[in-house]
């Protein structure tokens, strides 16, 4: 089920959503759409709704049922410890003054959105023994306007640990209070230590190679990193993802829910350093071999 609701939209906007979802009411559109095609759904609204405003919540196999998203709101969901929450901020906190620019996304048509949906079709999930264990911190939640902060990545080939990959990355975007608080990433450390986002992304392209990609909340890194990408004209190699949180939900069970420090205690792995790109690296890496022992090779 996905429930799409805008406003001040223009009307081809209106007429396109009409295409995979009905209106129940003036803005409110429900549907049941693939995956895929939600997605492209979502990017299509982003793309043409201009000045206007947009949420989406839609179905999701996690403790709350559902997952949403928001446009040009004010209002915007928060990750706590996996459950989504609705962060109503009371005024903006400015850190580093000039905003990164959006990217523009291509808009499809109803033909290409079904292409794409049959060509990408979900990923199973298969944990090899050759990867690359990969984090980022970002000074925000919404991938169109905030950037990232710090890059963190492990490797590991056949099983053995061989190299990491840690740059804090300067940024243009702002730096919310939360974000900094949560990391111990300020913008005095960003200005002293920062690398040049460009550098750092060709550089982790490369220290990637053709390794799969394992990430805990994939979706949120990897949208980020494509941003990244698109920015500075630097190809975005869609390396293949298997994501520790999807693991978890399905062969994980006896678990209350599926937030980061339920399954850290559920596996017995210490998070005093978490929230750091390379720490977080390890705490993945540590539950990825608890998750191996369930799951199998």
């Amino acid at each position: 089920m996905v429930v799409i609701t805008v406003s001040n939209c223009p009307p081809s906007l209106r007429g396109d959503l009409s295409k995979w979802c009905f209106e129940i009411v003036t803005g409110v559109y429900v549907g049941n759409p693939s995956k895929r095609v939600r997605e492209l759904l979502w990017d299509r609204v982003k793309a043409t709704i201009k000045t206007g405003n947009a949420v989406i919540v839609y179905s999701s196999r996690n403790e709350q049922g559902f997952e949403m998203k928001t446009y040009h709101t004010t209002d915007y969901p928060k990750d706590f410890d996996g459950l989504q929450l609705m962060f109503h901020p009371i005024t903006p906190i400015e850190v580093i003054t000039e905003e990164i620019p959006r990217i523009k996304v291509p808009v499809l048509t109803t033909g290409q959105l079904k292409d794409r949906a049959r060509k990408y079709p979900s990923p199973k999930h298969v944990i090899p023994d050759s990867f690359v264990v990969l984090d980022l911190e970002t000074t925000g939640l919404d991938s169109e306007k905030d950037g990232i902060t710090e890059v963190g990545a492990i490797r590991v080939v056949e099983g053995k640990y061989t190299e990491e990959f840690s740059f804090l990355v300067k940024t243009s975007s702002i730096l919310s209070a939360q974000a900094a608080e949560l990391t111990g990433i300020t913008v005095d450390l960003l200005n002293e230590q920062g690398k040049d986002e460009k550098d750092v992304l060709e550089n982790l392209r490369r220290f990637c190679n053709d390794f799969p990609v394992i990430c805990h909340n994939a979706k949120f890194d990897l949208r980020f990193l494509e941003i990244a990408c698109i920015r500075h004209g630097i190809p975005y190699w869609a390396p293949k993802v298997i994501d520790t949180l999807q693991l978890a939900r399905r062969h994980v069970k006896d678990v209350p829910n599926y937030r980061l420090q339920t399954l850290l205690d559920y596996f017995g792995i210490s998070d005093q350093q978490q929230h750091r790109a390379l720490s977080d690296c390890w705490i993945t890496l540590k539950m990825l071999e608890k998750l191996k022992e369930i799951v199998g090779k």
